[in-house]
C-alpha cells in the first residue's frame, strides 16, 4: 500500500512537471520567417493581385531609394509570442529579420495583426522623432478610418503608399548636417592649401604653376567626390540578394494604433 502511494505520488510529479515544462515551452517566443521580401500575408487576407501591387511598389521603391521596406500581417501576436507587446513584437521581429541597409538603418515595417485589431509602423533605428510623428498621423488618419470601416485591404495598400511618400525617404538627423558642414570646411582647407602649394612651387613637367593649382584643385574637390559618390553606391546595395535583407535594426522607433 506504502508503495502504491510512491508510486502515485511520483506519477502526479511527474505529470505536474511535464505540463509546466510544456507550458513555458508554448510560452517562448518564436517569430515567422518571410514569406516574401515585401509581403508577409500569414492571414490569407490579400488577394494575390493585391500582394503583387505591394511587392511590385516596394520593390520598384527599394531600387529607386536603396530602402527596405516590409508588410507583414497576421493573425493574433499570441500565436507567437504569448504576452508579448505589439511594440516588443515589431521590435523583434525587425531586428529577427535585419529590415533595411546595415549602416543607414533606414528599414520601415508595417504590421497588422487582425484578431489583435492593432497596426504598426516600425521604424529602422536611423529615422528620428520627426518620422514617428508621421508614422502616427499615418495610422491614425490613413489606415484607422478605412479598418474601422472593415475595409482592411484598402488600410494595408493605402499605409504602404503613404509609408513610401512621407517616410521611407533617407532619415536625416541633425549630426548628419553637422557632418556635411565639417567636410565642407575640410574639403575647402584642401582645396586652398593645395593651391597656395601650386602656386608657390616652381613648375615641373611642363606645366604652369597656374596649371598645377588646377590640378590639385580638381582633384581635392572632384576626385575626393567620386569616390566617396562611388562608395554610397556600393553602400547602397551592400547585402541585398534580392530575397534577403541588408541586416537593419530598429531600437523600438515608431508607431502603433487600434481599432
Amino acid at each position: 500500500m506504502f508503495n502504491a502511494d510512491l508510486s502515485i505520488r511520483g506519477l502526479i510529479i511527474t505529470l505536474l512537471f511535464l505540463t509546466t515544462a510544456l507550458s513555458a515551452t508554448n510560452k517562448t517566443p518564436h517569430y515567422p520567417l518571410p514569406i516574401n521580401k515585401y509581403i508577409s500575408d500569414y492571414t490569407g487576407v490579400l488577394q494575390p493581385v493585391d500582394r503583387l501591387s505591394i511587392t511590385s511598389t516596394l520593390n520598384k521603391h527599394e531600387k529607386n531609394s536603396g530602402i527596405e521596406s516590409s508588410v507583414v500581417i497576421i493573425d493574433s501576436i499570441n500565436s507567437y509570442a504569448p504576452g508579448v507587446s505589439l511594440e516588443s513584437f515589431t521590435t523583434n521581429l525587425f531586428n529577427k529579420w535585419g529590415i533595411g541597409n546595415r549602416s543607414k538603418n533606414n528599414g520601415v515595417l508595417l504590421l497588422v495583426a487582425l484578431q489583435d485589431r492593432k497596426v504598426r509602423i516600425e521604424l529602422g533605428a536611423g529615422y528620428g522623432k520627426a518620422h514617428e510623428k508621421v508614422a502616427a498621423e499615418i495610422i491614425n488618419s490613413t489606415m484607422l478610418p478605412l479598418f474601422k470601416q472593415g475595409k482592411i485591404t484598402e488600410a494595408i495598400m493605402a499605409g504602404s503608399n503613404a509609408i513610401i511618400k512621407a517616410i521611407a525617404t533617407q532619415p536625416s538627423s541633425p549630426w548628419v548636417w553637422y557632418l556635411i558642414i565639417l567636410g565642407l570646411i575640410f574639403f575647402g582647407i584642401i582645396a586652398f592649401f593645395s593651391l597656395r602649394e601650386a602656386l608657390l612651387h616652381d613648375t615641373s613637367y611642363g606645366f604652369t604653376a597656374k596649371d598645377t593649382g588646377r590640378s590639385w584643385l580638381y582633384y581635392s574637390l572632384f576626385g575626393v567626390s567620386k569616390h566617396n559618390r562611388n562608395q554610397k553606391i556600393r553602400s547602397r546595395y551592400s547585402g541585398y540578394t534580392g530575397s534577403s535583407f541588408s541586416g537593419g535594426r530598429s531600437s523600438g522607433g515608431g508607431a502603433s494604433g487600434g481599432w
